[in-house]
């Protein structure tokens, strides 16, 4: 294959960034470490037990001292991996061999995309609002409820895409 015929890679992240980004999940191992073998163990009071509701944390605390480790060691691996690799992989290609990308959608309809979208994204979200606070806990369907939140979010969602593709933030 030809190394002009190939696309060149162009990673969402700047390579330059990795060795900072070892540092700071270093920085938030260590602070997470340091936080929690800080922390007192014993959280019992002199307020009645009964009316307290104890706080189980999802993460056991003994593992923060190891995932200090796996941060860390993620972030060594990604710096040596990304300062391994050849930094200039430009090469010349020929301005007229390439071939002008055009978008699937016309962008003199991203502002009537956006309004229609964003309308019926409000809309759903409205009438979500409205079911939540009229509607008792007896008469709540949770499938109803799932259904007009996921129809308001996929179009708020395309709403706003259209909406940054209006405004020249092409995403």
């Amino acid at each position: 294959i030809a190394l002009d015929s190939m696309v060149r890679y162009v990673s969402p992240i700047n390579p330059a960034v990795f060795p900072h980004l070892t540092l700071v999940l270093l920085g938030i191992g260590i602070f997470f470490t340091d936080w929690l073998s800080s922390r007192p163990q014993n959280l019992t009071h002199q307020i009645a037990l009964d009316s307290m509701v104890r706080y189980v944390s999802p993460i056991n605390p003994a593992v923060f001292p190891h995932l200090t480790l796996v941060l860390l060691g993620i972030g060594i691996f990604f710096t040596d991996w990304l300062s391994s690799r050849p930094q200039n992989l430009t090469h010349q290609i020929a301005l007229d061999s390439m071939v002008r990308y055009v978008s699937p959608i016309n962008p003199a309809v991203f502002p009537h995309l956006t309004l229609v979208l964003l309308g019926i994204g409000i809309f759903f979200t409205a009438w979500f609002f409205v079911y939540e606070v009229t509607a008792n806990k007896f008469s709540r369907d949770i499938f109803k409820e799932i259904l007009i939140s996921l129809v308001a979010s996929v179009f708020m969602g395309f709403g706003i895409l259209f909406l940054c593709l209006w405004v020249g933030i092409y995403v």
